[in-house]
C-alpha cells in the first residue's frame, strides 16, 4: 500500500501504468475509482490481471462497476478471436464501443459473419454516427449488407458490385452527391472499373468528396510518370572547331585603289596640267614696266601645252589630283622680289642697247 496519497493525474500524464495498478489497493475509493479510469483512458491491456484481482475484493459499489466497466473494455479488445470462436455476439456488440478503431472493425466484420439478427441495431447507429472513422463506418455497412438488413445508403455500396455497369455508374454518382466519405475505398476500387464510364464516375464522386484520402487516391491513379531526362548532345572534340550559333557578321568591305594608268602607255610629263599659280593681292600689284622690244614671241605664238602634247586631253584619263600646300612667308617674300627687280634689270638692258649703237 502506498504511503502517501498518489497524484492519479499526474501519474496518468506519465504513463506511469504500475503506479496506477498499485493506487487500485489504495484505502480511499475515490482514488481506486479514478485509478480505474486512468487504466481505462490509457488502454493499459497489462494492467487486466490486477484489475481482475481489485474486483474481488472490491466493496464499494460504485467502485466495483468502474472497475468491471474497465475490465470489459480492455478484456474484450485483446480477444477479439476468442469472442468469434464463442459466437459471444454480446461481447462483440459491446466491443464496438471500444476506443480503438482497429478493434470495431473486427467486431462488425465478426458480427457480419455470425448472422445474429440482434447486432443490426447496434451496426446502424454505428454506420449513421459521423463521428466515426471512416474505416469503421465502412466496416459497418459491410456487415449490415452481409446480414441483409442495410439501409438505403447501404445498399448503394451492394449496388458498385453489380453485373451492370449503369448500375455501378448510378452508385457512383449518388456515393459522390451525398459525399458519402465512408465509400471512398469502395470508390477508389472503382477507378479500376473495366467500363470508362464507371471510371469516370468513380472519379468525379472522390473529386466531389475530397477528402484527403480522396485526393490521395485520385494522385495515386493519375499521377503521369515522370519523364526521362533528354540525353545530352555529345560535344564535337578539341581539334575540330565547333560550329557557330549564330552567323559570323560580314566584315566591311575594303576601299577600291585609285585607277592606274596601263603601264604599255605611259603619258609623257608634258600632258600634266600646270597648277595655277596663287593669285597676287591687288596691294602688291607692280607698276606696269616701261615700253621695250621685247624679241621673245608672244603668248599667241607660243605653242599650247595640248598642242605638244602627243596624248589628247579627251582621252587622257582623269588623275587624282592633291591640293598643293600653301606657300610659305619665306617664298612669298622671294616672289615679290622678283617681280620688283625684273623691269629694273630690263631698263638696264635698254640703255645698254642705246650706248652700243
Amino acid at each position: 500500500m502506498a504511503s502517501s496519497r498518489p497524484n492519479i493525474w499526474q501519474l496518468q500524464s506519465r504513463r506511469d501504468v504500475q503506479a496506477l495498478t498499485d493506487a487500485l489497493r489504495y484505502p480511499d475509493p475515490e482514488v481506486r475509482k479514478r485509478a480505474a479510469v486512468a487504466l481505462r483512458t490509457l488502454d493499459a491491456v497489462q494492467a487486466v490481471p490486477a484489475l481482475k484481482a481489485a474486483i474481488k475484493v472490491e466493496t464499494n459499489n460504485q467502485v466495483h462497476k468502474h472497475l468491471e466497466h474497465t475490465l470489459h473494455e480492455l478484456d474484450h479488445r485483446t480477444d477479439i478471436t476468442g469472442l468469434v470462436n464463442a459466437r459471444d455476439v454480446k461481447g462483440l456488440i459491446g466491443a464496438l464501443k471500444s476506443r480503438h478503431p482497429e478493434h470495431i472493425v473486427a467486431a462488425a466484420a465478426a458480427l457480419g459473419t455470425l448472422d445474429d439478427r440482434t447486432a443490426v441495431e447496434p451496426l446502424v447507429i454505428l454506420f449513421h454516427n459521423s463521428s466515426s472513422p471512416p474505416a469503421v463506418r465502412l466496416a459497418a455497412a459491410e456487415a449490415l449488407l452481409t446480414l441483409k438488413s442495410a439501409p438505403a445508403v447501404v445498399t448503394l455500396l451492394g449496388a458498385l458490385r453489380r453485373d451492370s455497369w449503369q448500375v455501378r455508374r448510378n452508385a457512383a454518382a449518388v456515393l459522390g452527391q451525398i459525399q458519402a466519405t465512408w465509400a471512398v475505398e469502395p470508390l477508389g476500387k472503382a477507378l479500376d472499373d473495366p467500363h470508362p464510364v464507371v471510371r469516370r464516375a468513380a472519379a468525379a464522386a472522390l473529386r466531389r468528396i475530397g477528402t484527403a484520402d480522396a485526393v490521395a487516391m485520385l494522385r495515386a491513379r493519375f499521377a503521369t510518370p515522370a519523364q526521362p531526362a533528354p540525353a545530352t548532345k555529345p560535344q564535337p572534340p578539341a581539334s575540330e572547331p565547333a560550329e557557330a550559333s549564330e552567323p559570323a557578321t560580314p566584315k566591311a568591305p575594303e576601299p577600291a585603289p585609285p585607277p592606274s594608268l596601263p603601264e604599255s602607255s605611259p603619258l609623257p610629263e608634258s600632258s600634266v596640267p600646270d597648277q595655277p599659280a596663287a593669285p597676287a593681292k591687288a596691294a602688291e600689284t607692280p607698276e606696269p614696266p616701261l615700253e621695250t622690244t621685247d624679241t621673245r614671241p608672244s603668248q599667241l605664238e607660243r605653242p599650247t601645252a595640248a598642242a605638244q602634247s602627243p596624248v589628247s586631253r579627251d582621252t587622257q584619263p582623269m588623275l587624282p589630283t592633291k591640293p598643293e600646300p600653301a606657300p610659305s612667308p619665306s617664298e612669298k617674300d622671294e616672289s615679290r622680289g622678283a617681280r620688283l627687280t625684273d623691269p629694273v634689270k630690263r631698263l638696264i638692258a635698254f640703255f645698254r642697247q642705246r650706248t652700243d649703237r
